[in-house]
């Protein structure tokens, strides 16, 4: 006689819990918020827009401008009594890194006729390599210019004036730099200032992450119109033109 096994009872399971209701409303948000942003980013990518565009052209493109030479002053005779000479200084970023300070200035050295100066520059400081630039030395530095990015060429303008007496520099009168740009302040320096400034050009030229102009791109936006010369009722060394007596009159 065989005996049979026992009925074993089923395993009742526990019933899955539900995800909280809020932990389901935040996965959503989350994954329409990554869905929104996935798609924007694929539209910025394939279809950038008009002000992304400029953005990225604004940060790429520098602009600048090429300062109008002023126009000159002459007697009645043609005798040439105010004029102006443009310059360019050779500026160095030194850096703070004592090997690359040294490899630039060997660069600089090999270009330019400069010599150590007696107290070090600080490091982070600008220091003019050479004040005043031969045209020799500016094509050189030019040059230098592209390989060195922490090289900068500086470019002002001097007014000069025929030595004369004091009544003749004060009817002359003075000019001033604003922004690069040499406008008259006194005398006939500012009377006739708006026809001896000129226009200055524009430029823009395309940079790169080093902030140095890449070969080839730069283009001209807009012509520079040189100053007028302007000629004057005087005669050197004689002096500016006496004033015009007043005619009597009855008023006081």
């Amino acid at each position: 006689m065989t005996q049979s096994a026992p009925a074993t009872t089923p395993a009742v399971l526990p019933a899955p819990a539900w995800p909280d209701r809020r932990a389901v409303v935040l996965l959503l948000v989350m994954l329409v918020w990554s869905g929104l942003l996935v798609l924007r980013l694929g539209r910025l990518m394939l279809f950038p827009g008009p002000e992304l565009k400029a953005a990225v052209t604004q940060d790429a493109w520098f602009r600048g401008e090429i300062p109008a030479p002023r126009g000159c002053l002459f007697d009645r005779d043609g005798r040439m009594l105010a004029w102006s000479t443009h310059h360019f200084a050779l500026r160095w970023r030194v850096p703070a890194d004592p090997r690359r300070r040294a490899e630039d200035w060997r660069r600089i050295r090999r270009y330019l006729p400069v010599h150590e100066p007696a107290t070090p520059w600080p490091a982070g400081s600008e220091a003019t390599v050479i004040a005043d630039l031969n045209p020799n030395e500016l094509a050189a530095a030019s040059l230098l210019c592209e390989g060195v990015p922490r090289l900068r060429l500086y470019g002002w303008s001097a007014r000069h004036r025929l030595p004369g007496d004091r009544a003749l520099t004060a009817y002359l009168g003075e000019t001033r730099l604003v922004d690069g740009r040499e406008c008259g302040v006194s005398g006939t320096e500012l009377a006739h200032d708006a026809v001896l400034r000129g226009v200055s050009g524009r430029f823009r030229v395309m940079l790169d992450r080093h902030g140095r102009w890449l070969p080839d791109s730069w283009q001209k936006e807009s012509d520079m119109v040189p100053g007028y010369d302007v000629y004057l009722p005087i005669h050197f060394p004689s002096g500016p033109p006496a004033a015009k007596p007043r005619r009597p009159s009855s008023r006081p």
